[in-house]
């Protein structure tokens, strides 16, 4: 760590991709549709990282590609790159998404259907 306690002073920024347009159908909740890689990450790409006034998307730590729903084997699987090797941080991100996606799933029905229905992993990829 540096004397400042932040481990990388200067991250790379990556440009943030455009927000998902939600269709009339998605809002139904009268319809069922699957959960996939976009959703979970729309609800991941917003998330602080904890040492920078930046988002996971934007320090490229969460990608869409990174991201496995198998709707029909009810899991899914989030893989998150730190920005450095041992990354000190990295079980704080861990949890922030683990957080974020128990909180989405008590906050909708949707979210519900996440709870319920998927058995969620996430996992530190080793890409950093």
């Amino acid at each position: 760590m540096t004397s400042k306690g932040i481990e990388n002073v200067n991250p790379q920024r990556f440009v943030k991709q455009t927000k998902r347009e939600v269709t009339i159908e998605e809002k139904d909740e009268s319809v069922k549709d699957p959960i996939d890689e976009r959703e979970i990450f729309d609800l991941l790409r917003d998330i602080s990282d904890p040492e920078h006034p930046m988002s996971l998307e934007e320090l490229n730590v969460v990608q869409i590609t990174n991201i496995e729903v198998d709707d029909h084997e009810n899991s899914v699987k989030v893989f998150y790159t730190p920005t450095i090797p041992h990354c000190s941080m990295a079980t704080l991100i861990g949890l922030s998404i683990k957080r974020k996606l128990l909180i989405n799933s008590w906050l909708t029905k949707k979210g519900s259907q996440l709870l319920w229905r998927i058995a969620t992993c996430w996992k530190l990829s080793t890409n950093a």
